[in-house]
């Protein structure tokens, strides 16, 4: 009787042991098997300090592609959305904060003070104007000038590194009847509001109606403290420039936003718990004002493709659309909802996140618990699902625990490989980030910064599930590895076997069983494993 195992997979908690197939592990700590061998994972590699104490989210700022030197570490207590704003050409690195208070944005201009980063921002959004223009009309006309009606709006500006934010428009002035050739003099011009905004000035904006409602045009730039405009200039005198149609249809963004997801058509997609909220492409500050959709209970937002996400405490919610006034969504009711926002994970398998029976993912096609057949339900809910926090991580899933009992770990899952099945690892990480740029994860470990899969390589250790045969004598072993390992060997239930091995030949202790069952533990790389009934088998 001869068995070799090669080819060795992750665990399968959701498998009776002696139901394993021959590769597959009833532990599996601490190891990989993405290449087709069993070897040791990698540990943390010292990266940088923090200068907070008890951090819950990183985010790598500033950095050049390929140099894992560069850029910055912003830190919160918080739990934070940091999202890259979507901006075509964008050289200030600018990014959006969701869930340090109020919903903020920043730039490196800005952000890269001394001590802990970011040291500024400004308050996400640019607020409208409070009061309407007052206008009065001077000045003679001419015989024969044409009457019309004028009104007047204005917006303030401000100015977050290269993304100039123009808000929405003061209430039009009072319409006055007037003839060509008289002037408007324009008082009441509000001044922008105190708060942590970088106002650079505001837009004066008329509309004449001559034969028809007219439409908007710019007439002047003013400064923030100008109160007062005379307008004796004629239509070919001024800018005309109409304004966005954002400008007229967004709000500011409210104050109670705190999660964010940026698409690649250049939506922002927000949520405040009770609804969904969308940014004009390209214009993350411009929500759209009657276009929002009502989600109760949401806990954090995702995507795939230009495909948003909304995770719910009940059932997750696909809106598609390419606009804030077409946004369509469609729930799918498989009453597993979002226990933990940190969890929530955009990747090419689609949106994954912690559900309570596993890991669920949703796709185009819809939604599904992906670990169904890897981690059963109380096997997962050791894992205590409200405490993931997960990334993307070589196309995997990787998610940190706090386990019901205390004990924390790591998991890695890859959605589109289920039959992998799932790999532990004894690491305690207080939070993480995937940043593509280096191609790593950053995490929080011991206080500091570390570098995922950077360090040294971890003894691991990989359980068997359990063989059964007829009685039979497994007398003899021969493990191809490169390393140091230990080898132990259960027949019937009992240890029989508990020494280092070697890359030749060995024997093992004589006596027959009909449930076998061996673990390694050790340092390196297993390509196959070799239990028979004689030395001439292996």
């Amino acid at each position: 009787m001869r068995f070799e195992i090669s080819g060795h997979t992750g665990s399968l908690p959701a498998v009776d042991a002696a139901r394993l197939p021959a590769n597959a592990a009833s532990i599996a700590e601490n190891c990989r098997v993405d290449k087709g061998v069993l070897q040791s994972a990698r540990g943390l590699k010292d990266y940088r300090d923090l200068s907070l104490g008890d951090v819950k989210t990183v985010y790598r700022y500033g950095a050049l592609p390929g140099d894992i030197e560069s850029g910055h570490i912003f830190e919160w207590s918080e739990v934070v959305d940091c999202v890259a704003a979507p901006l075509p050409e964008d050289v200030s690195d600018t990014v959006l904060i969701l869930g340090d208070g109020e919903p903020k944005i920043t730039h490196n201009g800005l952000a890269l003070g001394s001590g802990r980063k970011p040291s500024n921002s400004y308050r996400l959004g640019v607020p409208q104007p409070g009061s309407a223009i007052v206008v009065n009309v001077s000045g003679n006309f001419d015989d024969g000038a044409r009457e019309f009606n004028r009104d007047y709006m204005v917006t303030f500006v401000c100015q977050v590194g290269a993304l100039v934010m123009e808000g929405k428009p003061s209430n039009p002035s009072i319409p006055v009847t007037m003839r060509t050739g008289q002037t408007c003099q324009l008082t009441g011009i509000v001044q922008p509001p105190a708060g942590n905004y970088n106002f650079v000035g505001k837009r004066l904006y008329r509309r004449s109606n001559y034969s028809g409602p007219g439409s908007w045009q710019l007439v002047a730039q003013l400064a923030n403290t100008v109160d007062s405009f005379t307008d004796n200039l004629e239509d070919t005198e001024i800018p005309g420039s109409l304004p966005d149609q954002s400008v007229f249809d967004a709000d500011m963004p409210n104050s109670q936003l705190f999660a964010a997801t940026a698409l690649p058509n250049g939506i922002t997609a927000y949520t405040d718990g009770d609804a969904v909220y969308y940014g004009f492409p390209y214009r993350p500050h411009a929500v759209g004002a009657f276009n929002r959709t009502p989600i109760k209970h949401c806990v954090g937002l995702g995507h795939f493709e230009n495909i948003i996400v909304a995770l719910t405490a009940e059932n997750p919610v696909i809106i598609t659309g390419d606009s804030p006034a077409g946004m369509y969504p469609d729930e799918i009711t498989n009453s597993q909802g979002c226990l933990s926002r940190r969890s929530i994970v955009s990747g090419p398998f689609g949106v994954a996140y912690a559900s309570p029976d596993g890991l669920s993912v949703v796709t185009g096609a819809g939604a599904d618990v992906a670990t169904t057949d890897v981690i059963d339900r109380d096997s997962w809910q050791e894992l205590n699902p409200s405490s993931i926090a997960g990334v993307l991580w070589e196309g995997s899933y990787m998610g940190a625990f706090t386990r019901t009992n205390g004990s924390r770990g790591v998991f890695l899952f890859d959605p589109r490989n289920r039959s992998q099945g799932i790999l532990f690892y004894d690491l305690e990480v207080d939070a993480l980030h995937a940043d593509g740029l280096s191609d790593t994860v950053f995490v929080v470990s011991d206080g500091k910064v570390k570098l995922w899969d950077r360090g040294e390589a971890l003894q691991f250790r990989w359980r068997s599930g359990v063989s059964i045969t007829d009685p039979i004598k497994l007398s003899t072993c021969r493990i191809k590895f490169d390393g140091t390992f230990r080898l132990r060997l259960w027949r019937d239930g009992i240890k029989v076997f508990d020494a280092p091995v070697t890359n030749r030949a060995f024997r093992l202790p004589a006596g027959r069983g009909e449930r076998w069952q061996y673990e390694l533990e050790g340092i390196g790389t297993i390509y196959s494993v070799v239990l028979a009934s004689s030395m001439q088998e292996v």
